[in-house]
């Protein structure tokens, strides 16, 4: 460790770079604390008699030892200063395409109703209905132009996944600097690195935009060529063998053939539907406006009507899934897959090329090294947990707003269909059950997926895995790190994986559960083995009353009334997610059987009033977020199991000073509960098994919902 530590690694650094370090840490969110980064140096007073070589002045000698250290600050500084501008521009582009899908589909609607409006004989000014309907078509084809030109949502996924891969980049430098000091090799090389991500995700908007509908579909590419990193020959293995070597290449081909490969085609898949699209609406849209314009033309008859109404609807519907579904988005996500894939398997590679297998002997430090690419790992899941969470946020938004928008259009649509002097009748009721259809299989859609329930699983995500890496940062302050802790750290990244899935389609998690059980996101506790050192640990017969306490009240009071909660609004879920789809089928159906002598007004009336029970049931689910509601009584429930477990984990240990300190443990009990430590003694009283249960148990004050 002697090298190490001779870098003061987990020790505070002088201040004369504290300032400069934290500023730009602050800025890239770093998770771990990187004390033994090499100091900036203090400016050296120039001497004041410069060594002249012709008319220019040479530098001083101190000055050639600062200039690659300096030179990396200044990088990271600029890498921070890009990870902030990437994420300002992504929140503009995600505001377009919430605004403008919103409008779009209110203005178009809109449109279509004033245009059928104008067709009634009996409509007091049709000529107003007709200009107005054609000004909106007009104004909704010239957005709808540019939207799917620009691809709003691809746009906003460019910036978020940019911001990410910065942030990133800079965790990576500050780690290096933390082992040692920069060469003008690594600074060219940090440089470069910067170079092939500002080529990847481009901050321009026009020009300078990358292809929305590339001929070719390749994997996005933000990492200069990989080349074989060279080592300085050192004593002993660096950990090569000739299976590691034959296990690499079995992970090559998966790559390859499975991952890689397997993106590229939903990537291509995700293209072609967008374009279908992105042409489609603007088609449609353009061909109304044309219509409306022509409508009370002796000549074509009703047709300038039909035309404009159903084409408005159809313009709307087209509208709602390509920017309402995020389809952009979801073909920039696949393509990042792929690129990923594609980058794991370029720097396999280039470890597999390098022929020389020694390298300096880092007995000493390879915890520390593993453990801080455990860090890495950490910060990098949080930032793409955070990314998923908006982008299933947005879904929520989008979708909630755009079947509210077209089930109510079609329940008027169908309202006015049944009016004997409806000018179009036909029109109406095609459009009422083209909009009816739509809406009912995207609440199926919604229904299954449960958006507002998956952002919440990945805002708890965000939140744990921030989490874990503190604690591990906390544990690196206090001591090196061992194979045991590096160990303990990736069992509980693979517990948090399982717990909190990526993926969408398969993997994702059970939305509608048989049984509920309190979310677990955390390995199995075992007693923790401290070293047994001199004096009392802090535990006395008193803590251990005072604990078993706090464990009766945890789970006979919060975790078993979370998890009935979490039932009861699974229930209710349930509910909404199967009478919403159900209503909104039926209204379409009965759209299409308007004007049936022998069902009289039934169908029509099914219809309105279907469609308007299907916009409420809609609007309570996921308005509502009740999915979200779920899993967040569930991740409480699963809170106070944690707690029990810990605190049942060290009531185990028999042996006192195998356990973690007790004073230390009483006070970390005490603020996750919300409670002073005086307050947390309290408890005591109802560690006895003899007294009852739920009516005598005070409610836990660290209730957090």
């Amino acid at each position: 460790m002697s090298a190490l530590q001779a870098r003061s690694l987990f020790l505070p650094s002088s201040s004369s770079t504290s300032s400069r370090r934290c500023s730009v840490r602050n800025l890239l969110r770093v998770p771990t604390d990187l004390r033994g980064l090499p100091k900036l140096p203090q400016m050296t007073k120039q001497r004041e008699d410069p060594i002249e070589t012709g008319n220019r002045q040479s530098p001083a000698p101190a000055m050639t030892d600062e200039l690659a250290i300096r030179k990396m600050y200044a990088v990271l500084e600029a890498i921070a200063d890009r990870a902030e501008m990437h994420a300002i521009i992504g929140e503009q582009r995600n505001n377009w395409n919430h605004l403008f899908t919103n409008a779009v589909n209110s203005i178009t609607l809109s449109a279509s109703l004033m245009a059928g409006i104008a067709s009634i004989p009996a409509a007091g000014e049709p000529l107003a209905f007709k200009l107005s309907s054609a000004i909106l078509f007009t104004a909704a084809t010239g957005i709808m132009m540019i939207t799917s030109k620009i691809q709003p949502s691809q746009l906003a996924e460019e910036q978020r996944n940019a911001t990410r891969l910065w942030k990133q980049l800079g965790r990576a430098i500050e780690t290096d600097l933390g082992h040692r000091s920069p060469t003008d090799c690594d600074v060219e090389e940090a440089v470069e690195k910067m170079l092939a991500l500002e080529k990847a995700y481009p901050l321009p908007l026009l020009p300078g935009m990358l292809e929305k509908f590339p001929a070719v579909v390749e994997p996005t590419r933000w990492w200069p060529k990989i080349q074989p990193r060279k080592f300085r020959a050192g004593n002993g293995s660096n950990g090569w063998s000739k299976e590691l070597e034959e296990e690499l290449r079995g992970a090559l081909r998966v790559l390859k053939v499975k991952d890689e490969e397997e993106y590229t085609k939903l990537s291509n898949l995700a293209l072609n539907v967008n374009k279908a699209l992105a042409t489609a609406g603007p088609l449609l849209a353009g061909a109304a406006a044309i219509s409306s314009s022509l409508m009370g033309s002796p000549a074509l008859g009703p047709a300038p009507a039909f035309v404009s109404v159903v084409g408005g609807v159809l313009a709307a519907t087209a509208n709602t899934l390509e920017h309402g579904g995020q389809v952009g988005m979801v073909f920039e996500l696949f393509r990042n897959c792929a690129g990923f894939y594609r980058r794991l398997r370029e720097e396999i590679e280039s470890n597999l090329e390098e022929e020389e297998l020694d390298a300096p002997a880092m007995t000493d430090e390879l915890a520390i090294r593993k453990m801080y690419a455990v860090l890495e790992a950490i910060a990098d899941r949080a930032e793409m947990h955070a990314i998923i969470g908006e982008q299933r946020n947005n879904w929520n938004h989008l979708f909630t707003n755009a079947v509210n928008s077209i089930t109510l259009s079609a329940s008027l649509m169908a309202g006015i269909a049944s009016i004997p002097a409806a000018g179009e009748p036909l029109a109406f009721k095609l459009s009422s059950a083209i909009l009816f259809t739509a809406a009912t299989g995207i609440m199926m859609i919604t229904s299954k997926i449960q958006p507002s329930q998956l952002a919440e699983e990945q805002r708890n995500a965000t939140r744990l895995w921030k989490q874990l890496g503190r604690a591990i940062e906390t544990d690196l302050g206090h001591r090196s790190p061992t194979d045991c802790d590096v160990e303990e750290a990736v069992e509980k990244m693979l517990a948090l994986e399982k717990a909190y899935p990526l993926p969408l389609l398969p993997g994702m998690l059970e939305k509608f559960p048989a049984v509920v059980e309190p979310t677990r996101w955390w390995p199995k506790i075992q007693p923790r083995k401290f070293r047994a050192g001199n004096g009392s640990n802090g535990w006395s017969k008193e803590l251990e009353e005072e604990l078993r306490g706090a464990l009766r009240v945890l789970k006979v009071k919060d975790e078993e009334e979370y998890t009935k909660l979490s039932n009861l609004a699974l229930n209710v879920n349930k509910a909404l997610a199967t009478a919403g789809p159900l209503l909104a089928g039926a209204a379409a159906i009965s759209s299409s059987l308007m004007g049936s002598p022998a069902l009289g007004p039934a169908p029509a009336f099914v219809s309105v009033v279907g469609g308007v029970l299907a916009a409420t049931a809609n609007t309570l689910e996921h308005g509502g977020q009740v999915g979200m509601v779920f899993e967040l009584f569930r991740n409480c429930a699963g809170f106070y199991r944690r707690l029990r477990e810990e605190i049942e984990s060290n009531l185990e240990e028999e042996e006192l000073e195998r356990r973690e300190n007790g004073e230390v443990f009483e006070m970390k009990m005490a603020l996750q509960l919300g409670r002073s430590v005086s307050e947390l003694r309290e408890l005591a009283a109802y560690a006895s098994p003899s007294r009852k249960d739920e009516e005598d148990v005070k409610e836990c004050a660290g209730k957090l919902f």
